[in-house]
Formats: C-alpha cells, sequence, structure tokens
C-alpha cells in the first residue's frame, strides 16, 4: 500500500509510540512571556520555572520538545491548523490557521 510522505512520517511516530509533540524541538532559542504570563494568572505560580516545563512535558532530556515550541511566542512552523470535527475526521466544522505566534494567543 502506498502512502504520502505525511501519512508515513505519522506511521513512523505511531510505530515507534512517540508523538510529534514529544518530540524535541529543532529549535532551542524560544521564550515564554505569554505562556508565562496565562501560567502566573490561572495557576496561580510566580514564575514559569524548569520543573513547571517538565510537568508540562515542555522540556524533555533533549531539551524544548515541539509542543514547547508551538506554545513559544515565536516558532518556526509554517502554520498551525486548528480544526474542530464533527462526528468523523472527514467532517470538518471550524478552522482556523496561524503562523509564527503561539498557539496561546490564537484562543
Amino acid at each position: 500500500m502506498e502512502v504520502d510522505r505525511f501519512e508515513y512520517g505519522r506511521l513512523t511516530l505511531e510505530g515507534s509510540n512517540v508523538t510529534f509533540d514529544a518530540l524535541t524541538s529543532a529549535r532551542q532559542d524560544l521564550s515564554f512571556h505569554t505562556l508565562e504570563h496565562k501560567c502566573v494568572e490561572h495557576l496561580g505560580i510566580s514564575e514559569l520555572t524548569p520543573d513547571i516545563m517538565r510537568t508540562l512535558r515542555l522540556l524533555g532530556k533533549g531539551g524544548y520538545t515541539n509542543a514547547a515550541a508551538i506554545l513559544a511566542d515565536k516558532n518556526d512552523f509554517p502554520g498551525i491548523d486548528c480544526v474542530r470535527f464533527g462526528d468523523t475526521e472527514d467532517v470538518i466544522l471550524d478552522r482556523e490557521a496561524a503562523t509564527n505566534i503561539s498557539a496561546i494567543e490564537q484562543v
């Protein structure tokens, strides 16, 4: 069975029991002012520490994860598509895209 490049990558990660967001980000010079502000405001913490980043699985053994990069103030992803599906993934109820900004700013 033939699969496209995207599907091949997804299947490879699935077979390794790893998700894209858990992979180490290629970019490690990230800032998290927006995330820290939201965490201080809603969680009552005084600052966003490396321990909190590890708890949130934004920081791993190899550095920041792709999940962290998505939440960073600026990122290099060509775009983040947020999709709300219907009863199946074939039914898209709503879709928004943003580039180079924190996913937090999209909410």
